[in-house]
């Protein structure tokens, strides 16, 4: 099974298959702030072509070796590449100080106010939106694409400072697990690589025992981050500040029974599952009442956000996404305004094209989303369960809602193109040795050198294409 493949199955299952479980066995207990529609033939019969399709489609199509962009473009991306490295300290430590700017600043839970960015007329509320994102992108490469095995002291020491940033600017549960993530990384990077890649030769016991070890230590990420999300939310009424919206967090979790917040939890991770229900069974004329061009949607958000950029009067549409309209037709309860409700892969492109149309294009756009992850990690590396997991955490908005990244001016769409820059731009060549970069001339005697990869091994790979 591929990387890509693997990804896609981990999604499928923690969003789509274990959620049709859980509403069968648990039923009415998750009963939450959404209309749970039961699943019809129609629904069962789409999610497995979906599925199934994808992973055949995965299997035959495959990337070609990517060379890198040629001409000009790849003598900029180098130069461009090797400067960033360069000065890649002092632009953490930047990194770190906005970081903590923004956080003093009480923007952590804005993500969960009733205003907008245009709203608050704020450029460091920007500027950590924006950030945040170029931090995930970095780290996704040194973490999942970079060739170089072993972590030089420098290079770790910049890794934890971007990773401290990152934690100053998580908003929720999921950017607070990526943050662990990243510090993991950053303080035990040997012992972090190995739990996300598939060491060649080892046993099947010891990779079971290393994939138990990962699930506790995720596991335990997640509590934490958990912890952290609820407060951050607790935190956006106002009333009380993150430190003390912790302290209620874990006092309600000891008061309250294991069992609620368990329910919680899987109705939390089953709302794709219910739109894609809710879109099997409903009518598309009751969806088209609401939006008569679902796809126009993201663009009605772009010129909003263009004429703001620009200083024009607009209005913002009321609804401007895909999460949006998601949230509006599944909510069981008062519509509140900026809320929405990401649709997933299956919802989202039954939105856009109705039945049948919706069903294939979700499997073409997999299928190429799996050759992007599948391009994205390094040749020669296989992701174990922990790394595919890991990779669709840090990546989850590709399938969350894909046509709101339409709207370009959106953190998702800089994050996909930066995503897209490292598997396509980047050349997938395999790291080059001392011995292989530097051969002895005609009629001299190679003296034996260090297989220690090269710095940056993969930039100037591109040199001799």
């Amino acid at each position: 099974m591929t990387n890509g493949q693997k990804v896609f199955v981990a999604y499928f299952a923690a969003f789509v298959f274990m959620p049709a479980v859980a509403q069968g066995v648990f039923g009415p207990n998750l009963a939450g702030i959404y209309w749970v529609v039961p699943a019809n033939l129609n629904a069962v019969l789409t999610a497995l072509f979906v599925f199934v399709s994808t992973l055949i489609g995965a299997r035959v199509y495959q990337p070609r070796p990517s060379v890198g962009p040629p001409g000009l473009l790849r003598r900029a991306i180098v130069r461009a590449v090797e400067f960033y490295d360069r000065h890649r300290l002092p632009l953490s430590v930047l990194a770190l100080v906005l970081s903590l700017a923004y956080l003093s600043a009480g923007f952590l839970s804005f993500r969960y106010m009733t205003v907008g960015i245009s709203d608050q007329n704020s450029v460091l509320l920007l500027v950590g939106n924006i950030l945040s994102t170029l931090i995930l992108i970095d780290l996704t490469f040194r973490i999942f694409r970079e060739p170089e095995p072993v972590i030089l002291r420098k290079k770790q020491i910049e890794n934890l400072i971007f990773a401290l940033s990152f934690m100053a600017l998580t908003n929720g549960t999921a950017s607070s697990v990526i943050a662990l993530a990243f510090l993991g990384f950053a303080l035990i990077p040997s012992f972090f690589q190995r739990a996300l890649f598939v060491e060649k030769g080892r046993s099947a016991f010891r990779q079971g025992a290393k994939t138990l070890a990962a699930i506790g230590i995720a596991a335990s990420l997640f509590l934490a981050a958990w912890v952290s999300g609820e407060a951050i939310k607790t935190s956006s009424s106002g009333n009380k500040d993150l430190v003390s919206s912790i302290s209620d967090v874990v006092e309600e979790t000891r008061s309250d029974t294991a069992a609620n917040y368990f329910y919680y939890l899987v109705s939390s991770l089953s709302t794709h599952y219910y739109a894609h229900t809710f879109m099997a069974s409903t009518p598309r004329e009751q969806i088209l009442q609401e939006a008569p061009w679902p796809l126009a949607l993201p663009f009605e958000t772009l010129f909003f956000r263009a004429g703001y950029l620009v200083g024009a009067e607009s209005r913002r549409p009321e609804i401007g996404a895909f999460s949006r309209l998601n949230y509006v037709l599944l909510t069981a309860e008062r519509v509140t305004e900026r809320q929405g409700t990401s649709p997933g892969l299956l919802a989202a492109f039954e939105y856009a094209f109705g039945f049948p149309f919706g069903p294939l294009t979700a499997a073409i756009y997999a299928v190429w989303i799996c050759s992007l992850f599948d391009r994205l990690v390094a040749p020669g590396r296989r992701l174990s369960f922990a790394g595919a997991l890991l990779l669709l955490g840090m990546l989850l908005f590709v399938f969350q809602s894909p046509f709101d990244m339409l709207s370009i001016f959106d953190n998702t769409t800089l994050t996909f193109a930066g995503v897209l820059g490292i598997a396509v731009l980047t050349p997938r060549h395999a790291p080059q040795t001392t011995q292989e970069a530097r051969p002895a001339r005609p009629g001299v005697v190679a003296r034996p050198r260090s297989s220690r990869p090269i710095l940056r091994a993969e930039h100037r790979s591109w040199r001799s294409v």
